[in-house]
Formats: C-alpha cells, structure tokens, sequence
C-alpha cells in the first residue's frame, strides 16, 4: 500500500476504536517504493494500532531451503529491517517443500552471447528431462533485456511467452496498420502509402512496387493516382494491378467514411475490409496479434470516452504523441497460461513462483547500483495538491495540433474545461525531486533480487557476461559477491563457452516461430471458461459458430452499430426511470435525462445525436403516456448475473432489464426491452417461416439463470418482451409468456451440448446455411 491508501484505510477505521482489521505483507518483498509502498507502511500500522496482534510467518511452503538460505543471507545487508523495529518478527525462512536440496548456481560467461545460449541450452535440457515448459521462467531488470533471450530461444525452437509489458504499437503488423490511418488523415504523406503497400498481407509481389516507383514512371502524378491506373499498370506488366486498383478504391472509400461515420466504425472498417484480421487470425502467434490488436482499439475507446467528438486526425496525433512521449500502450495478458517458458521482469514476476528461474544479466549497474537520470523533474508537493488529468487529456494536451472540448469524464482536472484551455500553473515549475541515499536505492534493488530468486521452488540460477555487446567491461553484481560462498555453486561456464564457438551460426539461422494460435483448444477453453455463455452468445452460436467465435469467444474489434447505440441509451433511460419509480418519483424529465446522458456520452456526429435524440424523445413520451399509471413499483432494473453454473464449471452470465416483482412472496416477471419494430407472438414462438426463436429463447435463458442463482431466491413465473417503440397505428406492444420447466430443462440440455462442443473445438468444420456470412469467410479464407 502506499500513503493515500493508508489512509483510506485509516479513515475508514476510525469509526472504531479496535477495528475489525487483518494485514499481510513482508518488507523484503516491498519492491514498490517508486509507487509509495515501502518499509514505512508496515511501521505505520503498528503505530497506528499498537494492540493489534502480530503473527510471524516463517514456514515456507514454495521454494527448497538452499534458496531461502541464500536469499536470506542477502537480504541481511540491506541497512533497515522491520525486525529492527519489530523485535518479534522472524526473518529466516523455513522450507516446508519436499523439495531436492540444490544449491544455487552462479554462472560468469566472457560475452553476453554465451549467456543467451546458457539459458537456451539449459531450457532445452530441462523440457527434454521432462520439466513442463510453463514452469520454467527467465527473469530479467528491465523490458529491454528480453529481446537477445527471445531471439535466441526462437532459434532454439523453444516454447516462450514474454510476459513483460510490450508495447503494441512496436509491432510490426500494428505499425502497418497505423500507417493506413496516418495516410488517410494525410494524402500527401505518400511516405506512408509506400509503407502500406508493402504490408504482407496485401501480398503484392516486390517487383511490382519497383516498377511503379522507379523514377520517371509515374511522371507528376501521385502514388495513389498511379495505383488506380490498371491501363497503365499493364502497360508496365505489373501482375498485381487489379490488387493494387483495388487497394486504391479501399483507400478513397475509407477516407470518404472517415469524414462521415463515427472513429470506431472507420477502425472497424479498415481492420476487417483491408484483410488486417483474417492476416493476423492466419498467423502462428495470432493470440498475441489479436492481443496487441485489441489494446489499441481498447486506447482509442479510451480517448473516444472522454472526447467522443474526436475525429481521426485527432486519433493520428494522439498516436504520435504516445509515441514521443513513449507511452506504452500494453497488450495486456492472454487469459491463459499456455505451455511455455515465461520470460518476465522481477517486478512482473511478484506473486508468482515457478519450479526453475534463471535471473539473468547479473552484472553491477544492472542489478544494483543502478545510474537512472531523471528525466522529468518535478516539484512532487506542487504536483500533489492539483487534480489529475486523464490519460487521454494529458497525452492530447501535449500535442499543438489538438483542440478538444470538455472531458467527460469527472475525475479529470479537465472535466469541463478543454484540452485547449488546460495548461500548467505557475507553481508547477521544474525542480529536482528530494534526494535519496544511494543505500536505499541498493536496499530497493536487493528486495528485487531477493523476489527474482525466491520465485523459484526448486533451482535457480544466476547468470552474467564480463563483456557487454559493445565491448565494455562489466563487473558481477554486488548482490552475488556479497552472499556467502558455501551458499552458492559456480557452475561450469566453459561448457557454453565451447559450445558458443561451435555454434556461432547459430546466431544467423533464421527464427522459428512458436506462436500461439487462436484455434489451439486450450485456449479456447480457458477463454470459455472465464466468459461464460449469455442468453446473446448462446443466440450467436446457434445463428452461426463462427459468429459466436469470433464475436463473443474472441471478441475481436467491434464498433457499437448506430442501432446499438441508440438501443443502449433507451435501456438507460428506462433504468433510470424505474429506479426512480420505486423511489416514487415518475415523470417523462427522468425518463428523458437518463436517455439523453448516455447518448451525449457517445461517438455520433452531430446530425445522428440531433436524430437519436428526436426519436427518443418522441418515443419515450408516447411510452410514457401510454403506461402512465400502471408503472410496477418494485423493481430491480440492469440486473446482472455472473455467478451461475451448471454442469459443474459451465458459467452463465446475463443482464436482465428489470425484474418486476408481482404482489408479494417471491414470484417475478422478466421484461427484455426491444428497441426494433415489433413483431408478433407467432413470429416471437418461431410459428413463421424465417423466425429465429432468440427472443423467447433469451426468456427461457433468464429463467434458467434465475433458478439456478446462488443468492437470489425468486421464482420467475413468467417473461414479457416490452417493444418500446410503437406500431404505425401508434399502440404500443408487450408479449407475455409462461415458461414451464420443460422448456427450462430442454434449453439447458442444449446448453450442456453447445458448451461441450466449444470445448472441445467441435465445431471447427461447420458452417452456417448463409453463403455470405462474415464469420464463415473469414473463418474458411484462412484455411
């Protein structure tokens, strides 16, 4: 915790004299003090509540004692201990695993290249003795230190995850795409458009790009220009000109678009129709594609909640400020653990523990000792008593070429204001931060050794070169020098060493990728596991599987449509005007404001809000008059489900719009709103020739989750679809039904079946009976 925290904490307590209170922590594991967490806030605790009972933990039940001995011996130098303060803490640790007694092993390599191939080969021996790769990891000080270990171990055909905070705007196939946003802000950039016609998966072959852009071939007229020529790309025998015309059309259409339909649906558009995600979802290592993909779009979204108005120039700048300012936008993590070994930074590896650990580029001035200049310098008292920007505001703000309205969001010292207006006071002056002691820097960095090491269970090894990439010389860390020598065993370098010399094609050999594909079933899996199925995806699923993988397994970029938008600000406006109704308060202004509020909040031009806003309007009065008076006074409106499961680990998952209670005990009735035209009962209970059944079926869902809900005993006797909007004679319609335990139990058998099949990736070969579905074309393109 760090000083804001406590005192939350302190506050929040202080009602009671003895509060009801149970902190755990250990100050050798405090490698957050740059954060505010430090050896501090244990003192402060104790201080604060004097009688509170202390409890000294030291068994431990993860790592074997040859490595809690070592990491105890160095943690001893560090210049302050709790127990210092505290003389009833215990430090050493006891080892309760039953695990082999090994001593650590040091490892000194003469160049940095032998180390990679250290960790390689030992990674390589380890998984070929049957070690699971998963429970191997690689520890590293900074992000930086990853990429000579990944390239390596690539080459070396060895399973890796690097779960170290990438950025996802260094990818390659991320930073193509971003250049088709930056040349559709700027026609003129033809720099980016030569960019873009060199992505891979546009496919256009190498020659072809020479010979439109040799000199003297295009003769005054523009890249783009030249690309929509097809006569004259056959006169020059160019065999992808259709492709590169086709292109060009893309081009023009998505920059027409970019001037007439919302941020998101212009990134949706170009993601899907230039052939972006079917390339990435084709890939050896699509997880981690989609992953990165997802951050970015996740970004944007970011700056559209607090700018909605933002157009694409708008999106451009603020890429290239993150960029300038380099602002990591974080991929974020998988969802699982696939079977590889994790490569991972020791403050990323907190909380974690493995069965073997390398800690690596153990040399003085990596691992303690650390020289790190202070870029920006701040007077840290000034800072502290403004409010903060958002992270949308503060990046938009140091762009010149931004000039925003008002944030929406409340918690930003912008709310209100524009990005414009916002700038620095004259108190907010640069000044040096307070100095701190060299010895409490090195305390910081030992603690962060000591977590490196004590992730392991059973081996850990620590590794360095003498020599650095570019010939300078390097020293051991202090923090293996200071341990005792009977703690520790040097390990046999010169093995590696002759191995380096005999192998030193190796690191010219091209890399393997070991990626990890969406299709893989564990994956799968685990991403079904962790969403659930709703009554919606259970609806997509049964329209067509592939629908259902992309848009709610995967959940690949998707832009609220126009019809959505509107919808979910109708479901708002009647959310807050029932919850106003079973506070008795009803009147068409609450009905109206909740609908307007969320709609305001959202990405449309100003001609499609004016229009939503006229429709809702109009509609939600009529509704109001035409109901006026018979409103339900108790009601639970936005009720969500996540903690429903049948078949022992099947989770179901769900929103219902309002559950109406009926005259006392516990039976209920289900309203879904529907914004659409209404249709009719027999089209609702599948009497039609083109009906679905997804609206009774959803119905029969919410019954489903509500008997089987762990906490909420109501027994739903009925479910009514509320069509909101009224028929061309102006009545408004609502359709009953009483759903019987037949229809509950058929469901979910059909449930059972359809989780069955996405867990065991059964329906890989389907398709659906549409020809021109989507997901099936993107699916089958890729096989």
């Amino acid at each position: 915790t760090n000083n804001a925290q406590n005192k939350v904490l302190e506050l929040l307590s202080n009602f009671h004299n003895q509060p009801n209170l149970f902190v755990v922590g250990d100050e050798k594991q405090a490698i957050f003090r740059f954060q505010g967490a430090s050896l501090d806030n244990f003192l402060f605790f104790k201080k604060l509540y004097p009688e509170a009972k202390l409890i000294s933990l030291n068994k431990n039940y993860r790592s074997a004692q040859p490595i809690l001995d070592l990491a105890h011996n160095l943690i001893i130098n560090n210049s302050i201990h709790l127990s210092d303060e505290v003389p009833e803490i215990k430090e050493e640790l006891i080892s309760q695993a039953l695990h082999p007694k090994q001593l650590v092993e040091t490892y000194e390599f003469k160049r940095p290249e032998t180390e990679t191939i250290f960790v390689a080969e030992k990674i390589k021996d380890l998984i070929g003795r049957g070690v699971v790769a998963k429970e191997v990891a690689v520890i590293y000080r900074d992000n930086k230190d990853v990429f000579a270990l990944a390239d390596v171990l690539s080459k070396y055909n060895s399973p890796f995850r690097i779960e170290s905070s990438n950025n996802a705007l260094s990818d390659y196939d991320i930073r193509k795409l971003l250049d088709i946003f930056e040349f559709l802000n700027d026609f003129s950039n033809e720099e980016k458009l030569f960019s873009i016609i060199h992505a891979d998966w546009l496919g256009i072959p190498g020659l072809d790009l020479y010979k439109i852009v040799s000199p003297g071939v295009r003769r005054k007229i523009s890249l783009l220009e030249m690309m929509a020529d097809e006569k004259r790309l056959k006169d020059l025998k160019v065999s992808s000109g259709v492709k590169l015309a086709g292109i060009s059309a893309k081009l023009l259409d998505w920059h027409k678009k970019s001037q007439n339909v919302s941020l998101a649906e212009l990134f949706e558009t170009v993601v899907r129709d230039s052939g972006f995600l079917a390339h990435i979802m084709s890939g050896p290592d699509s997880v981690l594609k989609l992953n990165r993909l997802n951050a970015v779009f996740g970004e944007l979204k970011k700056m559209l909640d607090s700018h909605p108005e933002a157009k694409l120039a708008d999106f451009v700048n603020y890429l290239k400020t993150l960029e300038k300012y380099k602002v990591v936008v974080k991929e974020g993590g998988l969802g699982y653990t696939p079977d590889a070994v994790r490569l991972m930074t020791a403050h990323g590896a907190k909380g974690l523990e493995f069965d073997y650990v390398f800690v690596v580029n153990a040399f003085d001035g990596h691992w303690g000792n650390r020289r790190i200049p202070e870029l920006i310098k701040l007077n840290l008292a000034d800072v502290a008593s403004l409010a903060s920007p958002c992270r949308s505001c503060l990046l938009l703000r140091r762009s010149p070429k931004i000039s925003l309205g008002a944030c929406s969001q409340k918690t930003c010292i912008n709310f209100g204001i524009g990005t414009a207006n916002l700038g620095l006071t004259a108190t907010q002056k640069q000044h040096p931060p307070d100095s701190k002691s060299n010895q409490l820097k090195i305390d910081d960095e030992r603690r962060l050794f000591y977590v490196a090491l004590t992730r392991a269970r059973k081996m850990a090894y620590i590794s360095y070169s003498l020599q650095s990439y570019d010939g300078r010389e390097r020293t051991p860390s202090q923090f293996i020098t200071e341990v005792k020598p009977e703690l520790k065993k040097t390990g046999d370098s010169e093995i590696y060493e002759q191995i380096f010399d005999r192998r030193k094609d190796l690191l010219y050999q091209p890399k393997t990728d070991k990626g990890f594909s969406i299709f893989e079933k564990e994956y799968l899996q685990s991403l079904f596991y962790k969403r659930g199925l709703s009554a919606t995806a259970l609806n997509n699923y049964l329209t067509c599987p592939w629908k259902f993988f992309y848009l709610n397994l995967l959940r690949i970029p998707r832009a609220k449509s126009r019809h959505q938008i509107y919808g979910s600000a109708i479901h708002a406006g009647l959310k807050n005007f029932f919850d106003g109704v079973n506070r008795g308060e009803a009147s068409k202004e609450i009905l109206f404001a909740g609908f307007k509020n969320l709609l305001e909040k959202e990405s449309l031009s100003e001609n499609d809000l004016q229009n939503f806003l006229a429709k809702g309007e109009s509609s939600l009065k009529k509704y109001f008059d035409y109901y006026n008076g018979s409103w339900h006074s108790k009601t639970q409106n936005e009720f969500r489900v996540h903690d429903v499961f049948i078949g022992g680990d099947i989770k179901l998952t769900g929103s219902l719009d309002k559950i109406e209670y009926l005259s006392g005990g516990s039976d209920v009735n289900v309203v879904d709103y529907k914004t659409g035209k209404t249709i009719s009962r027999n089209e609702l209970e599948s009497k039609t020739k083109n009906a679905t059944g997804d609206y009774k079926r959803q119905l029969v869902f919410y019954k489903l989750l509500l008997d089987q809900h762990p906490s909420l005993r109501v027994n739903m006797v009925s479910g009514e679809i509320d069509f909101i909007e009224p028929d061309s004679r102006g009545v408004f319609h609502k359709e009953k039904f009483l759903i019987d335990k037949n229809e509950v139990e058929e469901l979910k058998e059909k449930v059972l079946e359809i989780s069955d099949k996405v867990l065991n990736f059964g329906f890989q070969k389907e398709r659906c009976g549409d020809r021109y579905c989507e997901y099936c074309q993107l699916r089958f393109n890729l096989v």
